[in-house]
């Protein structure tokens, strides 16, 4: 079953999950939803272990079958997957000098779906040559992880960073999801009402604490991506009445700024995504995007640049 697989691919246990998807998704009962959404998880994974002819014929498997998905009843973030990987392949094609090199040095990368996009890239960090490692855990909040009752997500990153070699760097990406219009901190406030900064303070306090705590046994160098600015075309932004949009993009700049207050807090740096991609105005004008929502691979590359 494709959560059984989905699960494997928490624990990192990648080899297992394709096998299991390879498994299933020959078989002739299958609905054309299901089939879609095997295809789009193996294409995550092959990404990730750049397996780019893998990556390629699941995402022609992915485009014979768009025609005929039932776009009313499908998960959207599947075809937003989809979208993005075609975007992230098309990238490493044409940009090949971006993942030239083999250096000794890795860096690793463990988030959701942002962590995706610069695995491969090879980035000068404290002037020494390194390449992304990512791993990748779909969907995970930075709420999951500041939950003080222990859950899949928390087990997942411990599972990720079991693969991480002792005083290694890593780099935590989490928290845009956190940030969005339709869920997160922002939506639960619209909703429940509350404190909007303390709901973002509680969670960014919860969120550090778990993580450090987490890296400190491995004496890993820890750093944090913060979240970038929301996409000018992203329709949310033209749909919100003038208040909250107001409210929303400081929402996210709060989270920003609670990020680095804590993470410094705790002796960790923060990867400046927002002051990359923010206008005047807090929206970000899509020269850092390679869609509505993830970041160019590049991106990481020139913030260690500057």
């Amino acid at each position: 079953h494709i959560n059984f697989a989905v699960t494997l691919f928490r624990h990192q246990r990648i080899d297992e999950g394709i096998g299991v998807i390879d498994s299933i998704i020959a078989e002739p009962q299958l609905t054309a939803n299901q089939r879609y959404a095997l295809f789009v998880n193996k294409g995550i994974y092959a990404w990730l272990r750049k397996d780019f002819a893998a990556l390629g014929d699941c995402l022609q498997a992915c485009t014979a079958l768009s025609d005929i998905i039932d776009r009313t009843t499908i998960d959207a973030s599947l075809c937003i997957y989809q979208l993005y990987l075609e975007r992230l392949l098309h990238h490493c094609e044409t940009n090949p000098a971006l993942y030239a090199g083999s250096p000794s040095n890795e860096i690793h990368v463990i988030g959701e779906s942002h962590s995706l996009s610069p695995n491969g890239t090879v980035v000068t960090f404290e002037g020494t040559p390194s390449k992304i490692a990512s791993h990748l855990l779909i969907g995970c909040k930075a709420w999951h992880l500041s939950q003080p009752s222990e859950n899949y997500f928390q087990r997942g990153l411990r599972s990720a960073l079991s693969e991480v070699p002792k005083k290694g760097t890593v780099i935590a990406c989490f928290g845009e999801i956190d940030c969005r219009h339709n869920e997160g901190v922002f939506h639960h406030h619209r909703k429940q009402g509350g404190d909007l900064d303390a709901i973002i303070r509680k969670t960014v306090e919860g969120y550090v604490a778990f993580v450090t705590k987490a890296t400190a046994a491995r004496n890993t160098r820890l750093l944090f991506t913060g979240v970038p600015a929301p996409h000018h075309e992203r329709p949310a932004l033209r749909e919100f009445a003038a208040e909250d949009r107001t409210a929303y993009l400081e929402a996210i700049a709060n989270f920003n700024r609670q990020l680095k207050e804590v993470a410094e807090a705790k002796g960790a740096a923060v990867i400046d995504v927002y002051g990359l991609t923010a206008g005047g105005d807090g929206v970000a004008d899509g020269k850092w995007h390679i869609d509505h929502h993830h970041l160019r691979p590049d991106s990481l590359r020139e913030i260690f640049a500057r």
